[in-house]
């Protein structure tokens, strides 16, 4: 790291900052690049403005940097081979690895926030819970124990019918008197229910990847079918 020391110049990029001298680089990054890593053989070649180096350290960064990175100049009679994969460190990349950071932490408040709601997170339609997998959850399992707590929700609503107060009764009904109506719709509440639950624990025994959310069954006739079982 001596060579070339009294040449070295300075530079931000994005918010790294570069320590550069003739023959290796020094990038104190504010956040980790995982694809990085030190080999002895396949080395990364990782390319700066026109010049070509190599991953030679990697180590903590002093606050408030998150990692360094000793970068080495290629050497023109390099004796180990080079991965098919290369990087070019500039700008973009630094924007790029920074918002795909900014995203994950994102998605794991988003997650963190949604586990009060983990036992209904099921009943979602399956496109919206495929956009819950950044956050950690994944639809099947999810799937599963919504399966499981409608279940338990419909015991409870047979529970109620028997009484005569099911949930519409209990929320726009008198509870006082018998009202026809809103336990006729009770009764309809308890079989949709029932035949939710029996089709969503099939699709979940059968290990569906993206299981159908609540009443999501009732779209079947009006999907389009994919090409290859069209073929």
């Amino acid at each position: 790291m001596d060579d070339g020391a009294a040449n070295a110049q300075t530079l931000w990029v994005g918010k790294d900052h570069l320590t550069i001298t003739d023959v290796h680089v020094i990038i104190d990054a504010a956040r980790e690049i995982p694809d990085w890593q030190v080999r002895e053989f396949l080395r990364l070649p990782i390319f700066l403005g026109e010049f070509k180096f190599f991953l030679r350290q990697k180590a903590l960064g002093a606050a408030p940097f998150a990692v360094r990175y000793h970068l080495e100049r290629w050497p023109e009679d390099a004796h180990f081979s080079a991965a098919p994969i290369a990087f070019t460190y500039d700008e973009q990349f630094v924007a790029d690895r920074d918002a795909e950071h900014a995203s994950r932490e994102r998605s794991e408040k988003i997650g963190k926030a949604l586990m009060v709601l983990y036992p209904f997170l099921g009943f979602l339609w399956s496109g919206t819970k495929k956009k819950l997998i950044p956050c950690g959850f994944v639809p099947r399992s999810i799937t599963g124990v919504s399966v499981f707590t409608g279940f338990l929700l419909l015991i409870l609503q047979g529970t109620f019918i028997r009484m005569r107060i099911g949930l519409f009764t209990l929320l726009f009904g008198n509870l006082h008197r018998l009202e026809l109506g809103l336990l006729g719709l009770d009764y309809l509440l308890f079989f949709f229910m029932l035949a939710d639950l029996v089709f969503r624990f099939d699709q979940h025994i059968k290990a569906v990847e993206s299981p159908w959310g609540f009443g999501e069954w009732l779209t079947k006739p009006f999907r389009k079918k994919p090409v290859e079982e069209e073929s």
